[in-house]
């Protein structure tokens, strides 16, 4: 069979997960774009107990409000969430997200240029 029935939520899914993410905290930079925020809404959804921290400048490159409303979704899900909005480039804030979450982290970074959008995920 292709996919798989989640137990917990009784549903069925596509996909099969080589990595176990329960009880981990995650870092999803770029959190308020599409890819990101539809990451973040997949991590909370599939994954228990889960925490995720995401990190989005919230430029202006394209409708801000559209982003204010994918952190909206998130919000609503009422999970272990929590939005900081910075830079990645921020040493000295990026060191203290890590600094308060050591434990049982995993970093999935969305890196952005207006050029040529791509997502680079990076489990350390």
């Amino acid at each position: 069979m292709w996919g798989h029935l989640n137990n917990k939520k009784n549903t069925y899914s596509m996909l099969q997960y080589n990595i176990d993410l329960n009880g981990k905290t995650i870092l999803v930079t770029g959190a308020a774009g599409f890819i990101g925020s539809n990451l973040v809404k997949r991590l909370l959804n599939d994954f228990e107990p889960i925490k995720v921290i995401g990190i989005d400048s919230i430029t202006d490159y394209y409708d801000v409000r559209l982003k204010q409303e994918r952190l909206k979704e998130v919000e609503g899900l009422s999970k272990d969430w929590t939005f900081i909005k910075g830079n990645i480039a921020d040493k000295a804030l990026i060191e203290q997200v890590f600094s308060e979450n050591r434990r049982n982290r995993q970093t999935l970074w969305g890196e952005y240029t207006e050029a040529n959008p791509k997502l680079l995920l990076n489990g350390t």
